[in-house]
Order: structure tokens, then C-alpha cells, then sequence
């Protein structure tokens, strides 16, 4: 029985790391927030043999952050404003009864220098803008396995105090029941020119991509299903795959940075 417990508990860690990549890699690719940076804040979930957090990005996302809020960092030759993705939390745990979901509460909170944002340089929104917009857009888009990502937005966006910034924070939530299944294996990109080939050693997983960033399942209707080799024209790509089959749970999903010519 421990050893389910033990299973139960990596795939839920599973679910939480999937379902912060889910909204980052969303938002990385909204059009409509394209100067503001955006990151992933990881707080380390695996341990140590002695039962200690192992260290993760934390303390360099922090300065990459503080980068962009003092406009040395740009995205897209903007700067001042920052959104960042937290890692969701287990509001209800039910990896043992299979009845119920999984609750996992995300969290994404938009910062704002003022001084920087409302220079020339700046991203010409507001936090509180940046915010609605991101309580919108998210109300639309799914988790994988095709979970909604639940959002009021007049209710789901608040103002918090940090001391020199402006700050408002997205809450939402997303149910997932957490089934004890087999995981396929990952899936391996390999390029040749402008022709990108994608494996999985899980016999009869269906593999599935993205060009942009997007969560690439069979949950998302504009994710592709690999079917050959993928002729790419001139450009950069964010590829990114995973793998699927049936009575298993679906593969952590892989991002490869591709440029052909």
C-alpha cells in the first residue's frame, strides 16, 4: 500500500508541474501580452535521500525578474512589467479515491514597475489590465486530458501589497483525477535540416506537437498528431511533443528549440 501512496503522490507532483508548463507555455504564446516577460516559478517538489527540498531556479528567476522590473531585461524591446507562474498547490488530495478529483488551485500574478512600465520602453499596460486579460484568456483553455482551467474573472483577480511594485494575482483552479497508470516514455526529436522526426519507445503511443509552445494532446484541437517525418520552412520553432496511449498515462512533455534554413 505504500508503494500506491508513493505512486499516487509523483503523479499528482506529475499533474502540478504539467499543469504550470500548461499555462506558462499559453501565455507565452497570448499575441496579446507579447512585451510582458513571463515566468515559471518552480518551487522544488523532489527531495533528497535525507528527506531535504532539492534546491531548484528559484533565487535566478528571482533575478531575472528584478532584471525586467528595472528595465535592464526586455521581451520584445519591452520591459517594467513581469507575469509570473506559480506552481499550483493540492487544495483537495484524492489520489486514493478515485470517485473524486484532484483540486489543484494555479496562480499567476502580474507585477508592475511604474516608473519603468509608463517609460518609452514599457509595455503601456497596467497590472490590473495584464491581470483581466489573464483571467480571460485562461478561462478558455483546457489542462491537458481536456480540464478546464476555472476562472471568474470578476472575482478571480485581487491586488496584493509588495512593497515598490504594483501587483495583481489570478486565481483559478483545475480538477484532474489522478489515475495510477503506466506513464509512456518521452518523446525524442531529431533534426535533420528542415526535417524533424519524433519517437517514442512506447509501442502504439500516438504522438502529438505543437509549433508554437502549445500543450501538445489529443486534448488541445490545435495540437497536430505525428504522423511522418515534419518538413519545417525557414524560421525558429518552439516544438513541443508528448506521447499518448491508450490505458496510460500520458508522457512528461519535451520543448526543443528549432531553427531550420
Amino acid at each position: 500500500m505504500a508503494a500506491r501512496a508513493d505512486n499516487a503522490q509523483r503523479v499528482t507532483e506529475d499533474f502540478i508541474q504539467n499543469l504550470q508548463d500548461d499555462i506558462y507555455f499559453a501565455l507565452l504564446g497570448d499575441a496579446e501580452i507579447s512585451g510582458v516577460s513571463i515566468f515559471r516559478r518552480r518551487t522544488p517538489l523532489p527531495k533528497d535521500e535525507e528527506g531535504n527540498p532539492i534546491v531548484g531556479d528559484t533565487v535566478a528567476i528571482d533575478d531575472q525578474i528584478n532584471q525586467v522590473l528595472a528595465g535592464i531585461s526586455q521581451r520584445n524591446g519591452q520591459s517594467g512589467m513581469a507575469l509570473v507562474v506559480m506552481l499550483p498547490d493540492v487544495v483537495l488530495e484524492s489520489a486514493q479515491n478515485m470517485t473524486l478529483p484532484t483540486i489543484l488551485k494555479w496562480k499567476v500574478r502580474a507585477i508592475e514597475a511604474q516608473m519603468f512600465n509608463e517609460s518609452a520602453g514599457g509595455t503601456g499596460l497596467t497590472s490590473s489590465q495584464v491581470a483581466l486579460h489573464v483571467a480571460q484568456f485562461l478561462q478558455t483553455r483546457q489542462f491537458r486530458m481536456g480540464n478546464p482551467l476555472r476562472c471568474d474573472p470578476a472575482k478571480a483577480v485581487e491586488e496584493i501589497a509588495l512593497p515598490g511594485f504594483i501587483v495583481h494575482e489570478i486565481n483559478g483552479e483545475c480538477a484532474v483525477r489522478v489515475a495510477l497508470r503506466a506513464k509512456c516514455a518521452e518523446v525524442i526529436a531529431s533534426q535533420d535540416n528542415a526535417q524533424v522526426t519524433l519517437s517514442s519507445t512506447t509501442e502504439g503511443a500516438r504522438i502529438y506537437y505543437t509549433l508554437d509552445g502549445g500543450y501538445p494532446g489529443s486534448g488541445n484541437a490545435a495540437a497536430l498528431l505525428y504522423t511522418g517525418p515534419i518538413s519545417l520552412d525557414p524560421g525558429s520553432y518552439m516544438l513541443r511533443c508528448a506521447a499518448e496511449a491508450d490505458a496510460m498515462q500520458s508522457s512528461n512533455d519535451r520543448l526543443y528549440e528549432i531553427t531550420a534554413s
